[in-house]
């Protein structure tokens, strides 16, 4: 439930960052502005499980993490670029709707990807 309500904080927070600088920067900027802003307060939020003690597989599970923004940036910067470009979406709706469509993909992908091998 906690990851839910970060996730629900963390885009509240991408689409006034991104809303705020559609205007004075270009759509793609805002857009990876408003993703890293993101991803750091994400990363903070999610911050207590990874400050636990070592334990087995903790370098493999803190390396997903940048990895799965690694992907979501690209393809959600890929997907807004089609969006307004092609499709003539106004940059704000395309933010929401590209957000919409690739984090479920990105947590998908991590998930089944990531995820090390029960012993």
């Amino acid at each position: 439930m906690t990851s839910v309500l970060i996730g629900f904080v963390n885009t509240g927070v991408y689409q006034a960052v991104d809303v705020a600088l559609n205007s004075r920067i270009p759509y793609l900027a805002a857009h990876v502005v408003a993703f890293a802003v993101s991803v750091v307060g994400s990363f903070v939020l999610n911050s207590y499980p990874t400050c636990l003690p070592l334990r087995p597989g903790a370098l493999f599970s803190d390396i997903r993490y940048p990895l799965s923004s690694v992907f979501h940036l690209v393809a959600s910067g890929a997907l807004l670029y089609l969006a307004v470009s092609r499709l003539e979406m106004n940059e704000n709706v395309a933010a929401l709707v590209t957000g919409a469509l690739i984090t479920p993909i990105s947590f998908l992908v991590v998930r089944t990807l990531g995820t090390p091998e029960r012993r």
